[in-house]
């Protein structure tokens, strides 16, 4: 299979998905801090505009990824350093036992991003 031929869906956050059969999640939000009003604008702003904490849309979602992700399921999200990571990684352990761990790191501009990668510790098949 090549990339050319995966079938892709493009919903409002995760309205059109089935609850835990995702395999693979990927999450690219708007990550941005600004503030609130420019959530409601117009244009291109709306693409990056993030609110308090750059996590308004991010946020919707966390409550939602223990739900739709397979018992494997893996969860990759971009991230500034401003939307704090760790908090992130918190909540998702607690609502889901899912670990976070850093796949990439990388400066551009002014921004700090990272592509963080959450998955569930896999359990020994032998015991």
């Amino acid at each position: 299979m090549t990339w050319s031929s995966l079938p892709l869906l493009s919903v409002t956050l995760a309205a059109a998905l089935s609850l835990g059969s995702q395999d693979i999640l990927i999450f690219n939000p708007p990550y941005v801090p600004t503030p609130a009003s420019e959530l409601l604008g117009d244009g291109i702003s709306r693409s990056w505009a993030g609110g308090e904490k750059g996590r308004e849309v991010l946020d919707m979602l966390l409550p939602q990824v223990q739900r739709l992700l397979a018992p494997r399921g893996v969860f990759y999200c971009v991230l500034l350093s401003s939307n704090l990571p760790d908090e992130v990684a918190e909540i998702l352990a607690r609502e889901g036992g899912f670990r976070a761990h850093t796949v990439l790191r990388r400066r551009a501009g002014i921004e700090d991003l990272q592509i963080v990668r959450y998955s569930r510790p896999i359990e020994d098949e032998q015991a």
